[in-house]
């Protein structure tokens, strides 16, 4: 593996999205089925190998899946926990930033606290399992099913 590879490894969505929602449990789907992922390493020669438990051995970056919710499966009790957590006006108005995150969800911060908000809005997103990179629709991710539910053992 040459060290552009490397990097490209290190530096692409998915590797990105599994480091940051790790502390909030992520299940993941291998071929050897399905297991909560337990940590990422960075190997100086495979790239970012994972830890899955369950799984005797490690798995290549590659050969890991999240299993995700689409933002579209949000449901409105979500939408409106998501506006009360960051105390946030719908509508919008003349005091708040409009910021189009890549999940194409509008939000508009208060002028001032908006950093803020941003990361507020994504832990609350790690923590509900919500795809805000469209790793789902390039073939990264899994979406969640009945079948697939995150909060059930694995």
């Amino acid at each position: 593996m040459t060290a552009e590879e490397y990097n490209q490894l290190l530096d692409n969505d998915l590797t990105r999205y599994l480091c940051s929602a790790l502390p909030y449990g992520v299940n993941v789907s291998t071929p050897d089925g399905n297991g909560k992922l337990l940590g990422v390493v960075f190997d100086a020669i495979g790239g970012p190998i994972c830890t899955v438990s369950g799984k005797t051995k490690r798995y290549h970056i590659g050969d890991v899946k999240p299993i995700l919710r689409k933002v579209e499966d949000l449901t409105s009790e979500e939408c409106d926990e998501i506006f009360a957590l960051l105390n946030v006006d719908a509508d919008g108005g003349e005091d708040y930033i409009k910021i189009n995150d890549a999940t194409g969800i509008e939000f508009f911060f208060p002028t001032g606290r908006w950093q803020e908000d941003v990361v507020k809005f994504y832990d609350w997103s790690y923590k509900h399992r919500l795809d805000t990179r469209y790793l789902i629709e390039r073939n990264l991710a899994l979406r969640e099913t009945k079948h697939t539910k995150q909060n059930e053992e694995i």
